[in-house]
């Protein structure tokens, strides 16, 4: 593939390094790091940085006010401030989407599948 077309218009480096693919809502991107960071980022500028319990794995879903992250636990953080809120998980989750501000969540097992609204 050639390089026409193609323009870098900005880059971001984390403290870590990037654990999956990020989410991208309202122009920001909301990118996790094996440093148990969760990092919004827009025009290559960090807004905000929110402090996992552990490294998060999946990639992050964005809803209308906040950003859904999941991995031991079930992270709610608000897309203005970066403040969180954690819900404890029974299921390792495996993948999650958003629809508003609801969260549908599906465990490893294939089996779990369960909605959650704003904790």
């Amino acid at each position: 593939m050639g390089s026409g077309g193609l323009t870098e218009e900005w880059m971001f480096e984390p403290l870590g390094r990037t654990t999956s693919a990020p989410a991208i809502g309202d122009d920001t991107a909301y990118v996790p790091a094996d440093d148990t960071g969760i990092y919004a980022v827009s025009e290559g500028n960090q807004q905000w940085r929110f402090q996992a319990d552990s490294t998060v794995q999946t990639q992050p879903a964005v809803g209308e006010t906040g950003v859904w992250v999941a991995e031991d636990s079930l992270y709610w953080i608000t897309k203005s401030s970066g403040q969180g809120v954690m819900k404890a998980l029974d299921q390792i989750p495996y993948a999650l989407s958003t629809t508003g501000n609801r969260c549908f969540l599906t465990g490893t097992d294939g089996t779990v599948c369960f909605q959650v609204r704003d904790l």
